[in-house]
């Protein structure tokens, strides 16, 4: 059978308001929040709301129970988001010229915004957020397998192994990261491949969760390192 963590099971584990269910929505919605608020920018926020923005949408998308209303066999949690999302944009536009209009102010038209305000093309958008996700999936999952290693290796050891994973920080060479880790060379090589090893794992878990069908890890997984490595 295929995992409970896919976002089918998700949805249904937050249609009643578990805690548990609540929580893994939490963690998913963490690694969309940039991707987020990139579009919102992009769409023509302004900078200083584009935050409030974010937490106004992520906080619908959970407690209506979003989830619910998809059709999870034609699509991937992604593009699902970035489909809700610009409905929620558009409606949330309309909203707050409603609340101009009552306050003596005229509104302006979607196809009146300024030309700094116009929203992307749809390709470029769509690109955009997927970069912004990629990134912050790596970033999650980097940031598990560096509590692992400061467990066991201590708390500065992922500054010096990081470098090895694609985290930011000083690229040595494995002699001189060696000898700071008080390692010999080949017991650190060691380590390297495991952290990697588990990195993967780390990723294919983040990226199980927002699919809908088992085929659909690996091309994720393909469009991940595509966009790691563009990036």
């Amino acid at each position: 059978m295929f995992p409970v963590t896919q976002w089918t099971e998700l949805a249904q584990a937050t249609r009643h308001g578990g805690s548990a269910g609540r929580a893994a929505l939490e963690s998913l919605c963490r690694n969309y929040w940039e991707p987020v608020r990139q579009v919102v920018l992009m769409k023509g926020w302004a900078r200083d709301e584009a935050e409030d923005i974010v937490q106004s949408f992520l906080l619908y998308f959970m407690e209506q129970k979003v989830l619910d209303q998809a059709d999870r066999t034609r699509g991937k949690f992604r593009t699902f988001l970035q489909s809700v999302l610009n409905h929620w944009l558009t409606d949330e536009y309309r909203k707050r010229q409603a609340l101009k209009r009552g306050g003596g102010q005229i509104p302006m038209a979607l196809d009146d915004l300024p030309e700094t305000a116009q929203p992307a093309q749809a390709e470029g958008q769509y690109a955009d957020f997927d970069r912004h996700w990629a990134r912050a999936v790596m970033d999650t999952a980097l940031a598990r397998v560096h509590a692992e290693c400061s467990a066991k290796l201590g708390d500065d050891a992922f500054t010096v192994l990081g470098a090895f994973l694609g985290a930011k920080g000083e690229a040595l060479s494995y002699d001189a990261a060696s000898r700071l880790l008080d390692l010999s060379l080949s017991a650190f090589k060691s380590e390297v491949l495991t952290r990697r090893r588990r990195l993967r794992e780390c990723l294919r878990a983040e990226v199980r969760r927002t699919v809908s069908a088992p085929h659909e890890i690996e091309e994720e997984m393909d469009y991940l390192r595509s966009l790691l490595g563009a990036g």
